[in-house]
């Protein structure tokens, strides 16, 4: 029977993150050909906890090794654009 080495941080649980995103923008138009545009994105998916779990590679070998770990994904992301109208 052949052993299979697992790699040190293989994951064995993948929970989803759910959350909603909330936007504002605001777009001025100064000229007939130019408009400008200004947006704010604020997202939060939560946070989700880990279970990880692997094989040590190096002496000595076969040592099971896992851990908890908790991770939290958020973040705001800020655009501006500036449009060129060919045909006002």
């Amino acid at each position: 029977m052949e052993r299979r080495r697992a790699p040190l941080s293989e994951l064995i649980q993948q929970p989803a993150l759910g959350g909603l995103p909330v936007s504002v923008s605001h777009t001025r138009s100064p000229t007939d050909y130019l408009s400008a545009k200004l947006e704010y994105l604020h997202f939060d998916l939560g946070n989700a906890n880990y279970l990880v779990a692997g094989i040590v590679p190096f002496p000595p070998p076969g040592h099971p090794l896992s851990w908890s770990t908790n991770v939290g994904v958020a973040g705001d992301i800020v655009r501006v654009g500036l449009n060129w109208k060919l045909y006002p």
